[in-house]
């Protein structure tokens, strides 16, 4: 049995404050925990039910507590119950980024789920780093690594001031706004990795980011009737589709 006072640490990592306080998370849910183990974030403790054992043979016992499920659900996040619960440290991320390799920077993205899909839609293309402005809701999240269905694993996540961390990139920074020109006029050197930038549904990029980008591209997704925009995690899909194909 777990302490009322170990109970209340854990359902304190639903908080981000929480979470930077102890550079810990949580991960719910038995495929979810796997991809995280699977790309070697370091495990604190795990903890399930007795007939999820067999799925975590591999996983240092000195790690493992069974719970009950009334334990598990005071614990959780959702309103779903999982049988697995993990705690893992947070991964620092170093910078400089790659320029070589692709990067998909959020401006202002102020919804977990949003930004789960966006790192699973940027996991689906192969692009491992996403450059977050403060502004970016918290990727430890557990709202976030749902939504991500454990691709933040093998993403590099970086924060910062994005003018000062995109200085000196040495191609066409795309940026996603309501006034570029149509995706579908784009034509670019497919062999080349591509820097894509999206804002928030609400407010878009901010005109001091599109101000100091360097070499920068304002693109569009044309739209056939009268709506106001599109969801982001949706933009960028088809953004990045384009632009990769």
């Amino acid at each position: 049995m777990l302490s009322p006072n170990r109970i209340k640490y854990l359902k304190s990592l639903h908080l981000k404050k929480y979470r930077q306080k102890y550079s810990h998370f949580l991960v719910e849910g038995n495929k979810i925990v796997n991809e995280f183990l699977k790309h070697n974030f370091e495990l604190k403790e795990l903890l399930l039910n007795k007939n999820e054992a067999r799925e975590f043979r591999e996983v240092d016992p000195s790690k493992i507590t069974f719970v009950t499920a009334e334990i598990l659900q005071k614990i959780t996040a959702f309103k779903t119950r999982q049988d697995v619960i993990a705690v893992f440290s947070f991964k620092n991320n170093k910078l400089p980024i790659d320029f070589n390799q692709s990067i998909l920077v959020l401006d202002g993205i102020n919804d977990p789920s949003n930004l789960g899909a966006l790192i699973r839609i940027a996991a689906w293309y192969n692009i491992k780093q996403i450059v977050c402005s403060e502004k970016v809701v918290d990727e430890y999240n557990p709202k976030t690594i749902a939504a991500s269905m454990g691709n933040l694993s093998q993403t590099n996540i970086f924060r910062g001031n994005l003018l000062e961390i995109l200085k000196g990139y040495p191609h066409t920074i795309y940026a996603c706004t309501l006034k570029g020109r149509s995706i579908y006029t784009i034509k670019r050197d497919k062999k080349r990795a591509i820097c894509l930038v999206i804002g928030s549904e609400s407010h878009g990029i901010s005109d001091e980011l599109l101000a100091g980008l360097p070499i920068m591209m304002e693109i569009t997704i044309p739209k056939l009737a009268d709506v106001e925009s599109l969801n982001a995690a949706v933009a960028a899909g088809i953004v990045i589709d384009r632009l990769i194909e």
